[in-house]
């Protein structure tokens, strides 16, 4: 005779109910009475029934947690803490440490340093990717927080929805999350610092040189300029032994940095940080210039123009009518001029 996973067999060939032992739901008997599960809520940790621990969805065979709730990540010490050490986190995991979020409560968007924030209204190249609902790929949501009202940067929206948009950079392999910004280029051809793409130049560069675009659409290595007119102009950085982004070459030492590309600020013969008004783009590493537009005021309309003009030349005319009133009247009010007397005397 055999007994249901919720009882076991005793000596008398009876089914006695696994409850019997504290918080078993279902056991064996081999020489004594031994549980295989936990009623839920608990786990089993050395031969007993052990609390699972706080927020974790998935226990592992100790006093340890496999996986935690939505809202909590996994610890290095296989406990759950809790997603809103990042504020209005909804997902998140441990990176050394330390709380990462990946996924923002609904209408918010993760920033580069993964916060949750308000989603932009202008999307910009460092925008953060919005949770509206269920829909993907949003910039950020229509009024109702469950579509897409722009889509994400390089995304395009097409039968409602936020789709990848095609690459718009020629000679380009791999667009980065914008479809005018290149990551990878075609073979031959190397990443500007403008997100382009530009035909690699022949041979073997020299120290204090870099790849220019003739007017003749050639490619050739020429000297690095010192100008900042002929700098700004400069799609290629000049060749000074290992460092990247540099406009020139110092003079005592070739192998640094004189002065940087635009986007870029010299330290140490180094161009490696952003200069004001740039961000790097996580795609390809690229300082770009950060281009908030003002606050667009609405504008006035042609009616409304035309009908303030008429409103002025009417004011102005009451005013000139009242001064000139007010004048009149003064000078109604004026006494008569005394005629002067005239005496006569006599001889």
């Amino acid at each position: 005779r055999s007994c249901l996973p919720t009882h076991f067999l005793n000596g008398n060939k009876t089914c006695v109910p696994c409850s019997i032992m504290p918080l078993c739901s279902e056991c064996l008997f081999a020489g004594g009475i031994v549980c295989r599960k936990c009623i839920s809520g608990f786990m089993m940790a050395n031969n007993e029934c052990t609390a699972v621990p706080p927020n974790c969805a998935q226990p592992a065979d100790e006093v340890v947690c496999a996986r935690c709730e939505d809202g909590f990540a996994l610890t290095a010490q296989n406990t759950c803490t809790s997603c809103q050490a990042v504020a209005h986190c909804e997902k998140c995991i441990m990176r050394r440490g330390v709380v990462s979020c990946y996924r923002c409560e609904n209408q918010l968007g993760l920033t580069r340093d993964r916060q949750c924030e308000k989603c932009d209204a202008v999307l910009r190249f460092d925008s953060p990717q919005c949770v509206c609902g269920a829909a993907e790929n949003c910039g950020n949501c229509d009024a109702s927080g469950t579509a897409c009202q722009e889509c994400f940067r390089g995304y395009q929206k097409i039968g409602g929805v936020c789709v990848k948009a095609k690459c718009q950079v020629e000679n380009c392999f791999t667009c980065s999350d914008r479809p005018d910004s290149c990551m990878v280029c075609d073979s031959d051809y190397d990443l500007t610092n403008r997100d382009t793409c530009q035909h690699r130049c022949s041979g073997q560069p020299q120290q204090g040189s870099f790849c220019k675009e003739t007017a003749s659409r050639t490619y050739e290595w020429a000297n690095c300029p010192f100008k900042p007119e002929e700098i700004s102009q400069m799609l290629m950085p000049c060749v000074c032994g290992e460092e990247n982004n540099c406009a020139n070459c110092d003079f005592m030492f070739q192998n640094r940095c004189g002065k940087c590309l635009n986007g870029y600020q010299e330290k140490m013969g180094r161009c490696v940080e952003c200069a004001a008004g740039f961000a790097k783009q996580e795609s390809n590493g690229i300082c770009v210039k950060v281009i908030i537009p003002e606050e667009v005021k609405p504008g006035l309309s042609a009616g409304v123009i035309v009908g303030i003009a008429v409103a002025v030349v009417v004011f102005i005319g009451l005013v000139v009518g009242v001064v000139i009133g007010v004048c009149a009247v003064a000078k109604r009010r004026e006494p008569a001029p005394i005629a002067p007397e005239i005496v006569i005397t006599a001889d």
